[in-house]
C-alpha cells in the first residue's frame, strides 16, 4: 500500500472522530459500546485501517446513524491538517 491514506479511509476516520466527540465519548467508551479495542479505534480515526462491514455496522449502531453517515462529506476537508511545530 502506498503511504498516502485513501480518501474513503480519511473520510471514515474523520466522521468516526466527529461522531464520537459529539457523543461525548472517549475511544475507551466507544470501544466498550462496540467491542472494539481503543487502539483500533485510534487507527480507524487516523486512516491506518479500513473497517469491515461488521465494524461499520457496529459504529453506525453505536451512534444510531445509517452507515452512509460514516462517509458523509459535509464538513470534510480534503487536505489533511498538518501538526504545528
Amino acid at each position: 500500500m502506498s503511504e498516502a491514506v485513501s480518501r474513503p479511509r480519511r473520510l471514515f476516520g474523520h466522521n468516526l472522530r466527529r461522531l464520537r466527540t459529539r457523543a461525548g465519548l472517549s475511544q475507551v467508551a466507544l470501544g466498550e459500546l462496540t467491542g472494539v479495542k481503543p487502539a483500533r479505534i485510534s487507527e480507524y480515526e487516523s486512516g491506518l485501517y479500513a473497517p469491515t462491514i461488521d465494524m461499520l455496522e457496529r459504529f453506525a449502531d453505536a451512534f444510531d446513524v445509517p452507515i452512509a453517515a460514516l462517509f458523509d462529506e459535509t464538513d470534510f476537508d480534503e487536505k489533511p491538517k498538518r501538526k504545528k511545530r
